[in-house]
């Protein structure tokens, strides 16, 4: 009689392998949903410090097209914006169709954006980020 060894692996110790990497990888595709989250609201936030900048500079309301130009050109999102000439020039900016999980970041950036006399108006908290759908965000800053 032959006297045998098995080698190689069984069925539970492959099937005990597969369940841990799909484990990670589920846990690694979150983690990748929340870095592009925060990189698209970090986008949001650095088009609103350049139009805030350019605003300082185009006071006026025939150049107020170059300020939100410069937005258009940096974001993906539709836009639409209000500016107010009188003795405090404004401008009210609305970003609009931003998803949810989006939204929830650049609430968590809205002491940054204060910091720049960047105001969020609209919504006042992350809980008015609507889930699984899109939301309209509306930034005011002053162009002086």
């Amino acid at each position: 009689m032959k006297n045998k060894t098995e080698s190689g692996r069984s069925m539970v110790e492959m099937i005990g392998v597969l369940a841990l990497i799909g484990l990670l990888s589920l846990g690694s595709l979150s983690g990748y949903e929340y870095a592009l989250a925060s990189y698209r609201a970090g986008q949001i936030r650095d088009a609103l410090f350049m139009a805030k900048k350019s605003a300082s500079v185009n006071t006026n309301k025939s150049q107020s097209n170059e300020v939100i130009r410069l937005l258009k050109a940096n974001l993906n999102y539709t836009i639409t914006y209000k500016f107010t000439h009188d003795l405090n020039p404004k401008y009210e900016i609305t970003v609009e169709n931003v998803a949810s999980n989006i939204c929830e970041r650049v609430l968590e950036m809205s002491s940054v954006l204060a910091a720049s006399d960047i105001t969020v108006t609209a919504p006042a908290k992350k809980e008015g980020c609507s889930q699984n759908e899109t939301s309209n965000i509306s930034f005011q800053f002053s162009a002086l």
